[in-house]
This record gives structure tokens, sequence and C-alpha cells, in this order.
């Protein structure tokens, strides 16, 4: 399916680039899943950042991943059964590997995030 190609080779374009970036760390991925969107964590406290940096230079970048289990556990309760959700809450950045972007504009794109965290990760 032309979809599904594209949506692979845009999120194969990403993981080429960003292999190396400093800072960053790739979730687990398998050859034969479909992306929604090219996800990847990134220092909390470098995170926001990254995001506003990215949309001040026109590029769609996301954070949304809520920790779920919020929606099921009880109000009182005060032990966190999930804290890698937590985690990932803060973590996560998405990148768009829809047909909106090419090939020539996920390069940019990448290369934009890896030049940024080089600079502000590793100083």
């Amino acid at each position: 399916d032309i979809e599904i190609n594209h949506r692979k080779k845009i999120s194969g374009i990403y993981r080429r680039i960003l292999k190396d970036t400093p800072g960053l760390k790739f979730f687990l991925h398998y050859d034969e899943s479909i992306p929604w969107r090219f996800s990847f964590r990134v220092h909390s406290d470098f995170r926001d950042e990254l995001l506003n940096f990215v949309r001040q230079k026109g590029f769609d970048i996301s954070s949304w991943y809520p920790n779920a289990s919020r929606f099921f556990e009880r109000k009182d309760s005060i032990t966190n059964l999930y804290p890698i959700a937590d985690l990932i809450e803060k973590e996560i950045v998405n990148l768009w590997v829809t047909r909106d972007y090419s090939e020539d504009r996920a390069t940019f794109l990448g290369l934009l995030i890896d030049d940024y965290l080089k600079k502000n990760f590793e100083s």
C-alpha cells in the first residue's frame, strides 16, 4: 500500500538521521510495524524547548502520550503503579510521517532536530 510504504520510508529517514543524536532514545522498532507517528524520547529538561523550536520552524511535532492509568486508578491512590508510563509522558516526541512530509522535508526536519540537540544537549 502506498500510504504504508510512505510512512515506513519517512520513519526510516528520521531513524537514520537521529540514531546517534545525543539525548535521544528510540523505542523498540519492528520492521513489520506501521508507524502512526515517529516517536522517540528526549529528556524532559529539553523536550518542551525542542517542541517550541521545531514549531517555530514551521514543522509539526507533538508530545501526546497521556499515562492512561490515571483514567482507571482510584482517586485516593497514592501509589504510582506505572512510573515508566509517567516517564514516557514527560519525554515523548512525535514527528509526522504522513504524505505532507516528503523525503526532503523529513530529512530537513531530522537534521534540524539533530543539530538542535547536539548544540543544546551536550553543552
